[in-house]
């Protein structure tokens, strides 16, 4: 039964309303009774009720000050507000917290039971909502655990029986979608397009916890499979809410234990979308033509980090207009891949080469550049990069005291040895309490970030150019404790020592 909150300083009133409807015969409880705003808002904190029949002048606390603060509490909660004056103030201001109905004392018997009626429709659908929802996120946490392999085949069959979901037709396929990432869907409109597509082309559609739709697509044959997909397009280009798309279609699959290969193909090639036009489907066929273009024209990064030390902006951005244009030609197309991987070598050997003069905190910076969604997305991120190096490099050239360069370059030389704030104020002489806030004002970094990013780049050349253990090479950048150095290292890198060694080796 769903709980009814009677508030009026006047006990007849709440004793009239209680006689005057038969509560349980439209399953609800009058479970609380108050006299004044102070003690309504008492028990609803201590309760959850899901009707509230309140006065409007009461002493203490009026109604709408009562209103205000439960939705505070619990927004889910109705409220019909009564009163013995036609206020048109009072009205307005309860039509803006969002009431019921305003009814006039005394209430009429017919008017009462009608929004009594109409609010516990409004519960009931709220009700079937959330458990919708609930079903959803259960649904969608399953189907995930199989896209991404994390469900064996015996469980995978009760949960898909429970949701009375039938997957396994003659012809199966995922794709995904990405959707303008400035669309800023909300949750509620995210659940209704997940719906809708599903509705239209009779699919199963989950939402990712980047916010892609997931599209399981199941039919009879490819042609079927075609229809669907081109329906798909129909509606993400007709819906003006996603802005702009790419629909990736991943390789077509017999079973549902076959999926996560689908998805996995559906994944790769939705990074193309860094190359191609907005709203188009991207399939293995299209992408084709890039296999085997691993081969970039290498340029100078050592150049353009001299362009950065000397501020020299004009010739830093003929560098990168020239970098750009490789990737921008016909005739010469390579996959996304190369084309990031050649971003994060330019930003790490310029980053490398800058390190003794200006520090930049490039892990976030990477991880912008794994995300970027167009090429032209791309440039703005590098392109801000080495303008944030060549203005902090100007900060610098101006403001850096001697004692802090004479500081960097004690570091730069004994970085393998114990280094900490307090044994370099004595080595200087100097308090080392104000050398750590100079040393985070001249260079805009704590001086503990500072020294475990040096120590992770030297730890990065001895990894590629020696064969000396993991473990040994951080002690010999400073790092006494090898556990500690694993920590720093992969919280900087993203991989272990030995992983990354790997990848360059790769």
């Amino acid at each position: 039964m769903f709980k009814v909150l009677l508030v009026d300083d006047e006990p007849l009133i709440i004793e009239g309303m209680k006689a005057l409807i038969p509560w349980e015969d439209y399953g609800l409880e009058v479970a609380g009774e108050a006299y004044d705003g102070t003690h309504a808002l008492k028990q609803l904190q201590e309760t959850s009720f899901d009707i509230v029949l309140t006065d409007i002048k009461m002493p203490k606390m009026t109604g709408l000050e009562l209103i205000t603060h439960c939705k505070e509490l619990n927004s889910r909660t109705k409220f019909i507000v009564l009163s013995g004056y036609q206020e048109f103030d009072y009205i307005k201001k309860g039509l803006e917290l969002g009431i019921e109905n305003y009814l006039l004392k005394p209430v009429n018997e017919d008017e009462l039971i009608n929004t009594i009626g109409n609010v516990i429709e409004k519960i009931e659908k709220d009700t079937r909502e959330d458990r919708n929802r609930a079903s959803y996120v259960l649904r969608d946490n399953m189907l995930w655990r199989l896209l991404n392999q994390d469900i064996d085949e015996k469980e995978w069959r009760q949960r898909a029986e429970l949701y009375q979901l039938s997957l396994d037709k003659p012809v199966m396929t995922v794709a995904k979608i990405r959707v303008d990432e400035n669309a800023c869907l909300d949750p509620e409109a995210l659940s209704k397009a997940r719906t809708e597509i599903e509705n239209l082309i009779d699919s199963v559609c989950i939402i990712s916890p980047d916010n892609d739709f997931i599209v399981i697509l199941s039919g009879q044959d490819e042609k079927q499979q075609s229809e669907k997909v081109m329906n798909l397009k129909t509606y993400l280009q007709e819906s003006k809410q996603f802005g702009y798309f790419y629909l990736s279609i991943g390789r077509s699959v017999a079973s549902s234990s076959e999926l996560q290969r689908s998805y996995n193909v559906a994944s790769e090639l939705s990074t193309y979308q860094l190359i191609f036009e907005p709203n188009t489907i991207i399939t293995e066929k299209l992408t084709k033509r890039f296999i085997g273009k691993n081969s970039v024209k290498q340029q100078d990064f050592i150049q353009l980090a001299k362009y950065v030390l000397n501020q020299d902006v004009d010739r830093a951005k003929s560098w990168l207009d020239e970098a750009f244009l490789q990737f921008d030609q016909q005739d010469c197309l390579y996959p996304p891949s190369v084309i990031r991987q050649y971003m994060i070598d330019l930003v790490i050997t310029v980053q490398k080469s800058a390190m003794k003069e200006i520090f930049y905190p490039t892990t976030k910076l990477v991880e912008l550049i794994m995300k970027s969604h167009s090429l032209a997305d791309l440039r703005r991120i590098v392109e801000q990069y080495i303008q944030d190096l060549i203005e902090t490099c100007s900060k610098q050239t101006v403001q850096r005291s001697s004692i802090i360069q004479s500081i960097l370059d004690y570091i730069h030389e004994h970085y393998s040895e114990e280094l900490s704030l307090k044994t370099l104020s004595q080595r200087f002489h100097i308090n080392s309490i104000y050398l750590g806030q100079l040393f985070q004002k001249e260079l805009g970094i704590v001086f503990s970030e500072y020294i475990n990013h040096f120590r992770i780049e030297k730890a990065k050349e001895l990894l590629k150019n020696t064969h000396q253990k993991a473990g040994k090479i951080g002690k010999c950048v400073g790092y006494s404790d090898t556990t500690y150095f694993y920590k720093q290292f992969k919280k900087s890198v993203g991989v272990t020592p030995t992983e990354w060694r790997s990848m360059q080796r790769n």
